[in-house]
Formats: C-alpha cells, structure tokens, sequence
C-alpha cells in the first residue's frame, strides 16, 4: 500500500512538469489571432520565409502579412521539449500542404527527431 501511495505522489508531482509549456503555448496562440476572425479552413498556403512562422504546442503559426496569420495544428510527433530543435519541412513545391511532412532537427548536429504531417491551415485576419 506504502509503494502505491508514494507511486501515485510521484505521479502527481510529475504532472505540473509535463505541462509547464502548455499556459506558454496558449498565450502564444491567442496573441497570434487577437482581434483577427477564423476564416475557412484551406488545404495548401504559398510557403511563407522560415523566419515567418511560430511553433506553439502542436500549433504552427504562419504570418503571412499584417492582416491574414494561418494556424495549422500538426499530428504528434514533433514536440520533443528541446529548445534547439526546429522544424523543417519536406515539401518539393513552393507551396505547404496538409498531409505534408515536418520533421523536427537539431540544427546544430543534424540529428533528426520526431516527424509529424500538416493539418488544414486556418486562416485568421485583421478586420
């Protein structure tokens, strides 16, 4: 009974740890669309500069202009928690589309990590 109860406290005292980024991630999304309305979801968007989007939890924010920034929800895969790594996208147009591969690398030793596919890319703008 004394290994359940210190089991199920270890548990417990884990959880805030797992979720520290989260509270993170959600003021990031919601700074991103403040003040902008959803629009129709849409399958594929010019591919922005890399330096134009954001990483939120499973969120990738794309800003495209002043006044239109899509968010594209990724399957899991590719939040690992490193800070070092980023994403890099495997797509062989100019344009990103759902269902299209990102993966996460380490840019400093190119060693890869998970990989994850794009969801539909919502667009928000400025009204």
């Amino acid at each position: 009974m004394r290994v359940r109860l210190a089991l199920a406290a270890l548990a417990l005292a884990a959880v805030p740890a797992m979720s520290a980024d989260r509270p993170k991630d959600e003021v990031a999304l919601e700074r991103a669309i403040a003040g902008r309305v959803a629009g129709t979801p849409v399958t594929c968007i010019t591919r922005p500069r890399t330096a134009d989007f954001q990483v939120a939890g499973r969120n990738l924010i794309f800003r495209v202009n002043s006044r239109t920034t899509f968010v594209n929800q990724v399957s899991p895969g590719c939040e690992d928690g490193s800070p070092r790594q980023t994403l890099v996208f495997r797509s062989i147009s100019s344009r990103l589309c759902a269902g299209e591969v990102a993966q996460s690398v380490d840019p400093l030793g190119g060693a890869a990590g998970g990989s994850c596919t794009l969801g539909q890319f919502v667009p928000y703008e400025r009204r």
